[in-house]
């Protein structure tokens, strides 16, 4: 059995005043770090989720100015594409006017030209036929100065 003597109650005096002491000195300092580290690591995360969010809140942000520029950009392809076809079918539609242009002035001017050519012919050709006819023929034979190409019957000028 346990004696209750004064041995006890100064041990226990002495637990008392350890556990006192090393309270004091040891536990409530370790305490007091160990909170402090849990709540710098519960403002770590606190910080740490507010960081997300706002990344989170960027990247939302980001991807929808991405969709809006993307639009913009096929909008602006598309006008491109339809002023450089509208300018295509303009420019094509001048070329086709000048072309026509340029075959009338061509057929006028070959108009001109046939009709002048028409109106020189049966002079020249009279002079050629009677050069022909001096080279030709012997020196002998005289051509007459009458002679004329439109009076022969199988003359081609008319």
């Amino acid at each position: 059995m346990i004696e209750f003597n004064f041995t006890l109650i100064i041990t226990w005096i002495n637990f008392l005043v350890l556990f006192l002491i090393l309270r004091k000195i040891l536990f409530l300092p370790f305490l007091e770090i160990q909170e402090k580290r849990k709540k710098h690591k519960e403002d770590s995360q606190n910080l740490v989720t507010g960081y997300l969010k706002q990344a989170e809140a960027l990247e939302k942000q980001y991807q929808e100015r991405l969709i809006q520029v993307q639009a913009e950009t096929n909008a602006m392809i598309n006008q491109a594409r339809q002023t450089a076809f509208l300018e295509k079918k303009q420019k094509k539609i001048e070329v086709e006017a000048e072309i026509a242009n340029q075959i009338e002035q061509t057929r006028v001017f070959m108009e001109k030209e046939i009709q002048k050519a028409r109106n020189t012919l049966p002079q020249r050709s009279s002079v050629l036929a009677s050069q022909i006819m001096t080279k030709f023929l012997s020196p002998a034979v005289e051509v007459s100065q009458e002679f004329s190409l439109l009076e022969c019957p199988g003359s081609l000028v008319k």
